[in-house]
């Protein structure tokens, strides 16, 4: 069910995008929420569109790929670099969700909503942190006709199980969040833990979809070698995938880092 109550946000109204709201109630269990939607720049050729699905970090909002004015507009490069897209920033659910399953169900929710108004060729998926983490799980548990059209995926500073982040990361609110969302460490509730990870899933993950893993080298939030991790296991599966290495700390990256990435996901030769 989609409520046609769209706001226009007002701190969003010198974009060249057309960007509103869209309000649902979840189809799982009738909770009220919100994405927000940048619609194409251009009217596209053939009438269908790349469709980029944004994933929050921990804490943030749908509104993290729109920055401040002035710095990091991820959402307003990527639409200029491929202005028939439509682009998605996802809540799914709370500001630390950590890609449980109820969240899960509202990113695919919100997907096939978008694509009844915007006829879909392809999908790429985007996210950073704990997005980053949730969009490789969703890959590997999406329903099936979100998998086919799934061509891409960028997943920035992330980890493919979510048990050794417990353990290794230095950030002692990541631990909290993850203890209140997974309910409990690891050694409490392993399943939980296992369910939300894509290493765990990984079996079930798309093989035509490309990835392109972005690397924070001074990140101590999500430690680099876990993103080394991800190239490897992906690999091993024959699996397009690429490590982009960022000489910063954990955060959001520019946009220029996403938009390499991207090129990477959407290039159709054998790289």
């Amino acid at each position: 069910m989609l409520i046609t109550n769209y706001e226009k946000l007002n701190q969003l109204e010198d974009r060249s995008q057309k960007i509103t709201r869209r309000d649902f109630v979840s189809h799982l269990d009738g909770r009220r929420d919100s994405f927000l939607l940048s619609a194409p720049l251009s009217a596209s050729p053939d009438g269908k569109h790349t469709l980029f699905v944004y994933l929050h970090g921990m804490g943030a909002t749908y509104r993290e790929p729109y920055g401040d004015p002035g710095k990091f507009l991820v959402a307003e490069e990527i639409q200029r670099a491929y202005p028939y897209s439509v682009f998605i920033s996802l809540n799914y659910r709370s500001p630390a969700s950590w890609g449980e399953a109820s969240a899960l169900s509202d990113i695919s929710q919100n997907i096939d909503e978008t694509m009844l108004a915007y006829p879909t060729s392809e999908i790429v998926l985007l996210g950073c942190s704990m997005g980053g983490c949730t969009v490789l799980n969703y890959a590997a548990c999406a329903p099936d006709a979100i998998k086919a059209k799934l061509k891409g995926i960028v997943s920035v500073e992330s980890a493919g199980d979510l048990a050794v982040l417990f353990d290794k990361t230095s950030a002692r609110i990541v631990k909290q969040a993850m203890v209140i969302m997974l309910k409990g460490t690891p050694k409490d509730n392993l399943k939980a833990y296992q369910e939300a990870s894509f290493f765990h899933n990984i079996d079930g993950f798309p093989k035509q979809t490309r990835v392109a893993v972005v690397s924070a080298k001074k990140d101590s939030t999500v430690p680099a070698v876990m993103q080394k991790q991800i190239v490897e296991r992906l690999q091993a599966l024959n699996v397009k995938s690429r490590l982009i290495e960022i000489d910063t700390n954990h955060g959001l990256p520019e946009p220029a880092v996403f938009i390499d990435a991207i090129k990477f996901t959407l290039s159709k030769d054998g790289a």
